[in-house]
């Protein structure tokens, strides 16, 4: 290819790079292509059909088992992750401070509850 014609091409490309505007597309995108109900009826479908089923009980006894053994996962591996054992383990410590100023008819007593005894930080 010639120098001329390279020129030529770099010249016409600078040109045609803003091949579209802005008000060349509104209409387009204004145009509806789905009715929203049918959208919603769809990504509604799509996201029950991705849901597993629930596990039903079949004894109550099991269900009971099953219902401790969810709730000591979910302590120790989420709620307590990463706390020092002696902090889960500590006994609470609830103290009732006495009154405080309220306001008209209201009567407000300053609580305070600690979880852990001691800390080590």
């Amino acid at each position: 290819m010639g120098r001329v014609a390279l020129t030529a091409l770099f010249l016409y490309a600078a040109h045609a790079s803003a091949q579209t505007e802005g008000r060349q597309l509104t209409p387009i995108l204004e145009e509806q292509v789905q009715a929203p109900d049918v959208t919603s009826y769809q990504l509604r479908r799509f996201a029950l059909s991705r849901i597993t089923k629930l596990p039903s009980p079949q004894s109550p006894e099991l269900w009971t088992a099953e219902a401790n053994r969810l709730r000591h996962r979910l302590l120790n591996e989420v709620v307590f992750h990463g706390w020092p054992k002696e902090w889960v383990d500590a006994p609470a410590r609830f103290e009732d401070l006495g009154p405080i100023p309220g306001g008209v008819g209201y009567r407000m007593r300053k609580l305070r509850y600690d979880s852990a005894r001691t800390s080590t930080c």
